[in-house]
């Protein structure tokens, strides 16, 4: 071989290598690739989860929110009928204390008219 053909056959040589580190640069990079697609995937899936837990905690407290006002109207009511009650309660002693003071009034009456 020549001069010429050694310094050619080199250079093919030479063009081989790099086409093979280029190649392999390529794959590497792709893989690259795969593994951050791989780790934004994994992130993605994480944040779903958290955003799932947040729309259960959100629904959980509207329907305390909802809740809650029920329960209050509910124990003011109790607290009107119980108050209302006693005020019926009331009324009937009163008017039973009147009807007993009514009553030893004409007994006494009677008594007196009797003597």
């Amino acid at each position: 071989m020549t001069k010429v053909d050694q310094a050619s056959h080199q250079v093919t040589e030479k063009k081989k290598v790099l086409a093979l580190k280029g190649n392999q640069a390529l794959e590497t990079s792709h893989q690259e690739m795969e593994r951050k697609k791989v780790l934004v995937l994994k992130e993605n899936q994480v944040l779903l989860k958290i955003i799932n837990q947040n729309q259960m905690v959100l629904q959980t407290i509207q329907s305390i929110l909802k809740e809650k006002p029920l329960k209050i109207h509910l124990q003011t009511q109790r607290k009107k009928v119980l108050v209302l009650k006693e005020r019926k309660n009331l009324k009937a002693e009163i008017t039973d204390l009147k009807t007993l003071a009514l009553k030893n009034t004409v007994k006494k009456e009677l008594d007196t008219k009797i003597f």
